[in-house]
């Protein structure tokens, strides 16, 4: 009667043709789909070795020669493993960030600053409030951290050192500095003016300014912001490696730096001819990103999107709430379900393939030979899955679910189609002791 169908490809193909310019698009093999269709999101869900980021590699393979060959295009790519900057990157055009790698950008959070505004942007970044957890602390190591970063702007303390330097005074030096500040900014001094109270404060604050330690010497112009609005990073990919042995250590600087481009892009004017990609694998990897959401929800209108991969919606419920893990799925248009290990997840994802449907039940009854055998007819709507949580348990690998925003749901297996690394994923610069 309605809803979900699953269709073959083919029938997915011809409604995509008949809704989208194929003028630019990434070929599957099986499937062309438009780039266009990229701006409303795409998940790529599965357990690991199910074939994630060989499907993520095919994408890469047309989206790079894309971004680089189209005006106001590019890619910000998140790499836990270095794989796809050893296969994609281009030394001529691209941009690697990832402290620890010789070849990457240098950087300074005060390249971030060119409103008042920004103190605020910059300090939420690095506190956002924890879901389940009290958030007080956090509002206060904001607070103070804002006010540090104006004292030092104002006075011409601006290297990474200096913000070091600054965050490890006792508390009445740092509160004699505050004083000096304009009445907006002395707020700060309400919560490290007790003892008690501002050793917990100074705990959570160091906490989200612990990476900036191996930043040190390592002060740089470029900026997140700067990349995504000005010209001059046009057709220019942004690689940004996150090496498993180190991730822990960086990730509050990478949660910090998604949160800031993104932000940059919602604030720019709306613009559909923009393509500004985040490609993120291992999305649950990242912490809590403020303006995500946001980017969900109105990124089309700005020209930005979302691709993204990840195990299950588990880090969705842990790291912003239960609640909005349904509206994670929602505003993603497009899925590719791979094998999913948890039952829970895959029951949630079996949801999406729902459709009402009519079932004309028969019942019959022998009788005398005199009355005649008797049969009945009754029809009765029900609900029911396109695909059960238990067959996405145990889909073979390379085997996926795609749904294609409101054009269709149908199998998909993925061309074992591999691509030679290029470059070396990771060049550390840290020397043995």
């Amino acid at each position: 009667l309605r809803g979900a169908k699953l269709l073959e490809l083919s029938n997915i193909e011809n409604k995509l043709r008949k809704n989208f310019s194929y003028d630019h698009f990434v070929n599957l093999n099986k499937i062309k789909i438009p780039t266009e269709l990229m701006k409303q999101h795409i998940i790529f869900l599965g357990s690991p070795g199910t074939g994630k980021s060989v499907l993520l590699n095919q994408f890469l393979n047309d989206l790079i020669q894309y971004t680089h060959n189209t005006d106001s295009a590019k890619l910000i790519i998140y790499d836990l493993k270095g794989e796809f900057l050893s296969k994609w990157y281009d030394k001529d055009k691209d941009l690697i960030f990832f402290p620890f790698d010789e070849r990457s950008e240098r950087y300074n959070p005060f390249n971030e600053i060119k409103t008042e505004i920004d103190f605020d942007r910059i300090s939420a970044a690095h506190f956002p409030f924890p879901h389940g957890i009290d958030a007080h602390w956090h509002q206060c190591a904001r607070t103070v951290f804002r006010s540090g970063l104006y004292f030092l702007y104002k006075n011409k303390l601006t290297t990474i050192n200096d913000i070091l330097k600054f965050f490890t005074y006792d508390s009445k030096t740092m509160i004699e500095c505050f004083k000096t500040l304009p009445v907006q900014y002395r707020d700060a001094i309400n919560h490290i003016s007790d003892p008690r109270h501002g050793n917990s404060v100074m705990s959570t604050l160091h906490t989200g300014i612990s990476y900036l330690k191996y930043l040190v010497g390592k002060d740089g112009d470029f900026s997140f912001c700067d990349y995504i609005s000005k010209p001059k990073y046009n057709n220019s990919n942004l690689f940004i490696s996150n090496i498993s042995n180190y991730k822990e250590i960086f990730k509050p600087l990478m949660t910090f730096a998604f949160d800031m481009m993104i932000s940059q892009l919602l604030s720019l004017p709306d613009d559909r001819d923009k393509f500004i990609l985040f490609l993120c694998d291992e999305f649950d990897s990242l912490g809590k990103i403020n303006s995500l959401f946001d980017l969900l929800k109105v990124g089309r209108s700005k020209g930005g999107g979302l691709i993204c991969s990840t195990q299950d919606l588990g880090f969705v419920s842990k790291t912003y709430g239960s609640d909005l893990k349904s509206s994670f799925l929602s505003n993603i248009s497009s899925s590719f379900f791979f094998r999913i290990n948890d039952p829970k997840t895959a029951d949630d994802i079996s949801k999406v393939g729902e459709r009402e449907i009519t079932k004309t039940n028969e019942a019959s009854s022998i009788s005398p030979a005199e009355m005649g055998d008797r049969r009945s007819y009754q029809k009765q709507d029900k609900i029911e899955k396109l695909f059960l949580g238990s067959e996405l348990n145990s889909l073979k690998d390379f085997n996926c679910f795609m749904k294609l925003s409101y054009f269709g749901i149908s199998k998909y297996e993925v061309e074992k189609r591999f691509y030679d690394p290029k470059i070396e994923p990771f060049i550390d610069i840290n020397k043995p002791l």
